[in-house]
């Protein structure tokens, strides 16, 4: 028997520790470049009415691996979490966004930001804000 049982103990517990740490990682993904996103956003101005539907679009790459897309607009209600990992089992590459959104009938203002947040399984975050303003120009000419 040894003369310092808490040696043994130590030990033991060094590498338990270390798994413990491991596993607390942010991320279960490997990291390639730990650069940002890139998003090349279809449009940066789109023109609706009260009423329509808006077309939010565009191609989002990352080495790292995309991990989820927010859409957020409080003044005409949208507030959406593509959650990519949850939906396709791991993170995308590449990923193409198209997503529409109506906006309502008694929206109150001329023009909104939607701010489109990228979120990479590296921790980093980007955002791209779409300017949408409701002066189109639905009617048919006479």
């Amino acid at each position: 028997m040894s003369k310092h049982p808490e040696l043994r103990f130590g030990m033991f517990l060094v590498p338990l520790a270390m798994l413990g740490l491991a596993s607390c990682s942010d991320s279960d993904w490997d990291v390639v470049d730990g650069a940002d996103p890139d998003f090349a956003v279809k449009a940066e101005h789109v023109q609706t009415v009260a009423g329509q539907s808006i077309k939010l679009a565009g191609t989002v790459k990352d080495a790292d691996g995309i991990k989820d897309i927010r859409l957020e607009c409080k003044e005409i209600g949208l507030n959406k979490t593509i959650d990519i990992i949850s939906i396709y089992g791991e993170p995308l590459k590449e990923y193409e966004l198209d997503f529409s959104y109506k906006i309502q009938q008694d929206v109150q203002g001329d023009s909104f930001n939607v701010d489109i947040y990228i979120d990479d399984v590296a921790g980093n975050t980007i955002k791209k804000t779409v300017l949408v303003t409701l002066d189109a120009d639905f009617t048919a000419p006479v």
